[in-house]
């Protein structure tokens, strides 16, 4: 009896031991390379950068212990004539830089009125798509002078959120080969030797797959890869399998790489439903699973956003930190987790 119970302890000492060193394993060994999405203009409400506050807000992604930034609102650091600045002030803090692509109508500059963002003209004006290339290619030129920029993610172009669903759907679907060859354009405009991934905004939510990806073009010259929206569409539920994985699944049929483009989640119920969490604990929690399930991915991994972000009239709960700057239990998930 006394042998047994003392196999059976030594046996429960090896499960523990087995289970602590696959931990550590797991936990110091990972492949995922995690990044902040920054939207500083969006969070100053369309404004100049405040240049002091944004370096701040670099110092806490560097905190939080991110690798990286992917910049949205891009265009405006350009107008400003900041895009040389913010790599480097990013440099300054170790941090690596991809730049995220939205079309816009480009005869429009900083401090960019309403009308920019009616993405249209992409496919009815000649003029507005070439000067809209010309422009990628004086980003693209700015960009590749620095050691610290890491590559493209360019959105597929139609329209934000469900705004003109029907015109969109019409055209990808009736006009698909001038589609492709008004996107390998803006593709082509970036070939520089950097890494160009594509990334598409979920519409359709779940069945984002039948409703809209599977009428997007994928034989393009010069892309690298694949950015996935990896968004939830129930409330506390980070739908991993639903979402990401198939949509992994899907993508990776088409392009050699794939990545997150995004995931993040918020509060604040808008007309749009995907990344919705019913608390500020729960949205950590979902943080924390969404970062175990990606830690072995050979992927960068973007989480959406550092601060809050303005949508439908509404300032969106998405960040990680208050106006304030002071930090949100989710920020936290984030330092403890890639800091370990």
């Amino acid at each position: 009896m006394r042998w047994r119970l003392l196999g059976i302890v030594l046996g429960l000492v090896g499960l523990l031991c087995f289970a602590f060193a696959y931990q550590y394993l797991i936990l110091h060994f990972r492949k995922a390379r995690y990044y902040c999405a920054v939207a500083p203009y969006n969070f100053n409400g369309g404004t100049s950068l405040n240049q002091t506050e944004f370096q701040q807000h670099l110092d806490i992604v560097k905190d939080l212990g991110f690798e990286g930034i992917v910049v949205h609102t891009m265009e405006s650091f350009y107008d400003e004539g900041l895009l040389d600045w913010l790599f480097e002030a990013a440099n300054n803090r170790s941090l690596d830089v991809m730049l995220a692509i939205y079309y816009f109508n480009r005869t429009y500059h900083f401090p960019f009125p309403l009308e920019t963002w009616n993405r249209t003209g992409f496919m009815i004006n000649d003029a507005e798509l070439y000067l809209f290339a010309d422009y990628l290619k004086n980003v693209s030129q700015t960009a590749i002078k620095h050691p610290n920029f890491k590559g493209y993610i360019l959105f597929y172009v139609f329209g934000f959120a469900h705004e003109n669903r029907t015109w969109w759907m019409k055209q990808i679907e009736t006009k698909t080969e001038e589609y492709a060859r008004r996107m390998q354009v803006l593709i082509s405009a970036l070939n520089d030797s950097k890494p160009l991934y594509l990334t598409a905004e979920p519409w359709g939510a779940e069945r984002s797959i039948e409703d809209v990806y599977n009428l997007l073009q994928k034989n393009f010259t010069g892309v690298d890869g694949f950015a996935l929206q990896g968004y939830n569409f129930v409330i506390d539920d980070v739908q991993f399998e639903e979402v990401v994985v198939r949509q992994a699944n899907y993508w990776k049929q088409y392009f050699g790489e794939i990545h997150i483009a995004e995931f993040g989640y918020r509060t604040i119920k808008i007309e749009t439903y995907h990344g919705l969490a019913s608390s500020e604990q729960s949205k950590a929690n979902m943080i924390r699973e969404f970062i175990k399930k990606t830690w072995l991915w050979n992927s960068f991994v973007t989480y959406f956003c550092l601060t809050d972000f303005w949508q439908e009239g509404k300032k969106v709960d998405w960040g990680l930190i208050f106006d304030n700057q002071t930090y949100r239990p989710a920020a936290y998930v984030f330092k403890e987790m890639l800091k370990n």
